[in-house]
């Protein structure tokens, strides 16, 4: 399991500085945002894009993820809003695809699942699927509220797409939110997780504060110890969310260590077994 953090860490930071901020945070890997207000854009260059993967080789930071901000329009009734969900979701595949990067995000439509509302997300969002198998980019639907809502809406997504196509990006503390328990939850559908994140939260009357992550009330340790008893996915990004939250202190290399040290005993258990 490698260590990623995603952008929404560093609020305000110039794209050049992403990439030592997050090895000074520990991590082996970067998923960066992608949308029209950065921290990388859109409408980035071939040579803005190369020069990034160059600061990231040379500060020893891996793309683990692009993610993006598609998805959403999917299902819309406007033709305009499915077009440039479309058109941002291919980008940011080619943006991938640029890094050296071999995931990128795509929501599900945000609403509770039925099997007639995947199946018309699946076949209406086939172009990017295409798009991605061809480019060799695996589709990364996060659990986040949404369709991809728990282990059996999951499955029907990945399967409608294919597992060449797309996987999910794991977020327990997301299925938490929604009452699920996520431990369980990864059980059920390891074989089709790629990638985990995660983040915490504590419970403040009808209100979920996020917090730092190891401080609140969400699942969290258990889940990474979960995820390397199944060997589930490669990499594990932290989600600290301070870009929304600018309350939220900056994130050091705190978690990371404790993440590492979760990982070496877990390894030491298995080594004695």
């Amino acid at each position: 399991m490698k260590i990623s953090v995603s952008t929404v860490a560093f609020p305000g930071a110039e794209l050049a500085q992403l990439p030592k901020l997050a090895a000074k945070a520990g991590a082996e890997g970067i998923a960066i945002s992608c949308s029209d207000q950065g921290p990388l854009r859109l409408d980035a260059s071939d040579s803005e894009l190369h020069e990034f993967r160059a600061r990231c080789e040379d500060a020893g930071i891996a793309v683990s993820a692009v993610y993006g901000y598609a998805g959403r329009g999917i299902l819309a009734d406007e033709a305009a809003t499915l077009a440039k969900d479309i058109d941002v979701a291919t980008r940011c595949i080619d943006i991938a695809v640029q890094l050296n990067c071999r995931v990128s995000r795509l929501f599900a439509w945000k609403g509770r699942p039925s099997s007639d509302l995947i199946d018309r997300f699946v076949e209406r969002a086939q172009p990017i699927a295409h798009h991605a198998l061809t480019a060799g980019v695996s589709l990364g639907i996060p659990t986040h509220h949404d369709l991809a809502f728990d282990p059996e809406s999951c499955r029907r997504l990945i399967e409608g797409f294919g597992r060449n196509s797309a996987a999910i990006i794991f977020n327990g503390q997301s299925m938490e939110m929604d009452g699920i328990d996520p431990v369980a939850a990864l059980r059920k559908m390891s074989d089709i997780v790629s990638q985990s994140e995660i983040k915490d939260w504590r419970r403040d009357g009808d209100q979920i504060v996020p917090v730092v992550m190891g401080t609140g009330d969400a699942t969290v340790f258990p889940i990474v110890e979960e995820l390397l008893a199944l060997n589930c996915g490669d990499w594990l990004t932290l989600h600290h969310l301070r870009q929304h939250h600018p309350e939220l202190p900056p994130l050091d290399s705190g978690m990371s260590a404790a993440i590492r040290k979760t990982i070496r005993e877990f390894n030491a258990k298995a080594t004695h077994v």
